[in-house]
């Protein structure tokens, strides 16, 4: 499997039961890096993605939890930027901006980078009311 097959995913999680947060976290760190409390940085397949996924969505409560998904395209991964903390490896800090913007009921948390061109810095979300 080629690194170029591979996409980069944000993962933030609002888990309200502290036994389904640690089944969560544990199916998380099996795929990707822990950075922050419920949140985790991953680069998946598609494939692994929708494994993931299913994974996930066997220890939450979509009317009480929710997982979502950040996709950031090549160009805004490259140019993340992290203040404080450890750095990350595999990841180039740049410059950029984050827009918040809200889609129906959803609020949307959007990485703008300038030159980026791509519509796949979307958040996704699994749970379903």
């Amino acid at each position: 499997m080629a690194e170029n097959d591979k996409n980069f995913y944000v993962i933030a999680y609002d888990i309200v039961d502290d036994k389904r947060r640690n089944k969560v976290h544990d199916v998380l760190q099996g795929f990707g890096s822990w950075t922050q409390f419920s949140l985790f940085e991953v680069w998946v397949t598609k494939k692994q993605l929708l494994i993931l996924q299913q994974r996930l969505a066997r220890h939450i409560k979509p009317s009480e939890d929710s997982i979502r998904f950040y996709s950031l395209c090549n160009t805004c991964v490259g140019k993340t930027e992290v203040i404080g903390g450890e750095k990350l490896e595999g990841i180039r800090r740049g410059v950029g901006s984050l827009a918040l913007s809200r889609q129906g009921k959803q609020l949307c948390i959007t990485q703008r980078k300038p030159g980026c061109g791509s519509n796949r810095c979307r958040p996704q979300e699994i749970a379903a009311a």
